[in-house]
């Protein structure tokens, strides 16, 4: 990057000015957003890289949701029975190669 531009303004205009704004701001902006992106992909990778029964989907909500402002709430999860269930079926879709969602029903009494 051109070190004249630090410190000075500049347009772009593509028939009109879009913005204006100073070499810094931009640079730590998009810095910011790549921090961002980067915080985002390690999570989802340790999430989807794991192996045996570290699969989980509190993984969804321990490194995930939170990134993105989604707090856990527990009023979302089945019964005891229900959801091992579903995790017994997850397991065996994951297991057989069929990858298509199948859940047990939950009762809502």
């Amino acid at each position: 990057m051109p070190g004249n531009l630090v410190g000075k303004t500049s347009s772009i205009s593509v028939g009109a000015v879009l913005d204006t704004r100073t070499y810094c701001e931009l640079r730590t902006e998009l810095d910011a957003a790549n921090r961002r992106v980067a915080e985002l992909e390690s999570a989802i990778k340790k999430v989807v890289t794991q192996e045996g029964d570290d699969i989980c989907w509190r993984d969804i909500y321990t490194d995930l949701a939170k990134l993105v402002g989604i707090e856990f709430c527990p009023k979302l999860i089945a019964e005891p029975e229900q959801m091992l269930a579903n995790c017994c079926e997850f397991v065996r879709s994951l297991r057989g190669g069929d990858y298509t969602p199948v859940y047990v029903e939950r009762n809502k009494a």
